[in-house]
C-alpha cells in the first residue's frame, strides 16, 4: 500500500512539473538564475522538462499496481 502511495505522489509531482514547464518555461528555470531570451530556449525547456515530466508521470500511472 505504501508503494502505491509513493508512486502516486511521484506521478503527481512529475505531472505538475511537466505541465508547469509547458505553460511557463521561463518561470521554471528562473530560480536557478537562468533567463530564456530566445524562443528556441523556451522550446528546449518545454521539450525536455515538459515532455520528460509528462512521460514519467504517464509511466508511473501505468505501472502503478
Amino acid at each position: 500500500m505504501l508503494a502505491v502511495a509513493v508512486i502516486g505522489v511521484v506521478a503527481v509531482f512529475f505531472l505538475g512539473m511537466g505541465v508547469y514547464a509547458l505553460a511557463a518555461p521561463a518561470a521554471l528555470v528562473r530560480p536557478f538564475g537562468i533567463t530564456l531570451g530566445e524562443s528556441a530556449s523556451r522550446s528546449e525547456v518545454r521539450a525536455v522538462y515538459g515532455g520528460f515530466g509528462l512521460a514519467i508521470a504517464g509511466i508511473a500511472l501505468v505501472v502503478e499496481p
